[in-house]
């Protein structure tokens, strides 16, 4: 229950400053996307091999509670992590290509040097997140959450931010080329 009140909390701040459809289609957006989840419904399996080997490719983890763990230089790639709790842990230097984040708790998770490459992080909850030197190219970021995080050097390239929550984060240095930013513009400073 507490996962799914942090969830409808981070819609609701993002919303606060929207019109009254674009509401609309963001709670239609996560009821469709979030209402087959059952918290914390994974392998069991998959969660063992994460936390012996830090190698759990294609591994099924909706739902886990992965808060503060110490996962640097993991190998997650294409794997479902929708909604699971990873508030502070570490995952610099961690392979990450296509992983689903979605609807995930992210804050203030050190996921820097890392390969975020077409990850899917709709609705994610990335509020102090270390990303700084990491590859987002072509990551799915809607209505993701990523105030005070840190982007510094990260490759943003064809990453999609529509309808980001980019308070305060620091963007120095980040490589735009075909971007898509929060208020549908494309940004393309490094093309």
């Amino acid at each position: 229950m507490e996962r799914k009140n942090k969830l409808f909390g981070v819609i609701k701040k993002r919303l606060m400053n929207k019109s009254i459809w674009a509401a609309i289609a963001a709670l239609l957006v996560a009821w469709a996307w979030l209402a087959p989840i059952a918290v914390a419904d994974y392998s069991q399996d998959d969660f063992q091999q994460l936390l012996e080997s830090r190698i759990c490719s294609e591994c099924y983890l909706v739902g886990s509670d992965l808060t503060e763990a110490d996962l640097m230089g993991a190998d997650l790639s294409d794997s479902d992590l929708r909604v699971a709790d990873l508030t502070n842990a570490i995952l610099s230097n961690a392979t990450l290509h296509l992983t689903n984040f979605s609807g995930g708790y992210l804050s203030d998770t050190d996921l820097s040097h890392s390969d975020l490459t077409e990850a899917y992080l709709r609705l994610a909850d990335l509020r102090g997140a270390d990303l700084s030197y990491s590859d987002l190219s072509g990551a799915y970021l809607r209505l993701a959450d990523l105030s005070n995080a840190n982007l510094k050097g990260t490759d943003l390239s064809y990453a999609n931010f529509s309808g980001v929550e980019l308070h305060a984060a620091d963007l120095s240095q980040a490589k735009f080329c075909h971007t898509f930013m929060p208020d549908g513009s494309e940004k393309n400073d490094d093309c």
